[in-house]
């Protein structure tokens, strides 16, 4: 059986995962929308896929059947789910990944994946390590380095800068695998992601993770990122090569 009430067209308004295009991207410091010149932005949004909810669907109606899941983690069955596709050059990519769980077994596994309509045997769960510094470990998609220091340069006080960087959140375990797999800088010819909220069975889900729900609530809560997750993609999207960006920077 295959999952139902996805999203239609015209409801997917909310669902931004890294900001739009006319913002300014915080890495390079110029418009993702600039038309000419060394700054223009080979990526300039990150866009949602209908195509991709679908495949979430699919993972969610897979999951609630797991009757072991709910069993073995009654309080902490929620978290955030994400499917990527992209074609790197001729490499085409379907990942599939969830929120938490670092260096253990994910939420997702193998058997969650059957029935899947699109691209079907196609998709791979990835469970990248996120580091918790800004200025280690982080790439972007091109594969340059990336700083995410100004992040936490401008925190709040009491929010800590480890536990903002380092949350091991789906969007981010997707676009690191991704980077990670273009290290080379080739060319990103299509790029598209999509994130479900997934709650399973009566399980309680705090509040943090309410507000990131979408309008389509039918399938668990398609979704936008997260605040955190929104600080750091738009890093990840920069194709702005390094010494570009260390040539303009005031000595």
């Amino acid at each position: 059986m295959t999952a139902t009430g996805l999203l239609t067209a015209g409801q997917d308004v909310n669902l931004y995962h890294g900001g739009r295009s006319s913002d300014r991207c915080p890495r390079c410091r110029h418009g993702r929308n600039t038309k000419s010149g060394p700054f223009v932005h080979g990526l300039k949004e990150l866009t949602d896929s209908e195509r991709l909810r679908q495949v979430l669907a699919q993972v969610a109606y897979n999951l609630q059947q797991d009757k072991d899941l709910i069993e073995k983690n009654p309080e902490q069955a929620y978290f955030m789910m994400g499917a990527l596709e992209a074609q790197v050059a001729g490499e085409q990519y379907f990942l599939i990944s969830s929120s938490g769980r670092q260096g253990l077994v994910p939420w997702i596994e193998t058997k969650h994946l059957d029935g899947i309509p699109y691209h079907p045997g196609k998709w791979e769960i990835v469970n990248s390590q996120v580091p918790e510094s800004p200025d280690r470990g982080w790439t972007t998609l091109m594969g340059e380095k990336a700083d995410l220091t100004p992040i936490c340069e401008a925190l709040r006080e009491g929010q800590q800068c480890d536990k903002v960087i380092g949350q091991p959140c789906a969007a981010i375990k997707l676009l690191r695998t991704l980077a990670d797999r273009n290290r080379k800088g080739k060319p990103i010819n299509r790029l598209y992601m999509s994130e479900m909220v997934y709650v399973h069975g009566t399980a309680k889900v705090p509040q943090n993770l309410r507000a990131y729900h979408g309008n389509g609530n039918t399938c668990s809560w398609t979704a936008h990122s997260c605040d955190k997750c929104e600080k750091r993609i738009p890093y990840l999207l920069c194709t702005v090569p390094l010494d570009h960006i260390e040539a303009e920077a005031p000595q």
